[in-house]
């Protein structure tokens, strides 16, 4: 079975995760589940979005709350060099902590 993990947070990442699930959607004939790794003040609209397939929404991401990219450069990291990075990384952390879900 095909999975795909992602990251979101914010609106106008969202926006684009709305576009990422509706062309999965159009153009894969077997769904894949989707992972994504969220903050909870994006979680709600995440949730909203109709899919065919499974999303499984994580809120592992509360550290990135209302930070923009720029933002994230600007600031050191935990476990890199920016919070960017480690902002990055959580697409790595979600397939590594959650590989075992199906």
């Amino acid at each position: 079975m095909v999975s795909i993990a992602t990251i979101s947070t914010g609106i106008d990442a969202t926006k684009d995760l709305y576009l990422l699930i509706k062309s999965i959607e159009l153009f894969e004939s077997s769904k894949p589940t989707i992972y994504i790794a969220t903050d909870d003040k994006t979680k709600s609209f995440i949730d909203s979005i109709k899919y065919k397939g499974t999303i499984k929404t994580f809120t592992i991401m509360n550290d990135f709350t209302d930070k923009n990219r720029k933002m994230m450069e600007a600031t050191s990291g935990k476990r890199f060099e920016t919070m960017f990075h480690d902002y990055t990384a959580m697409k790595l952390d979600i397939l590594l902590l959650y590989r075992d879900w199906e």
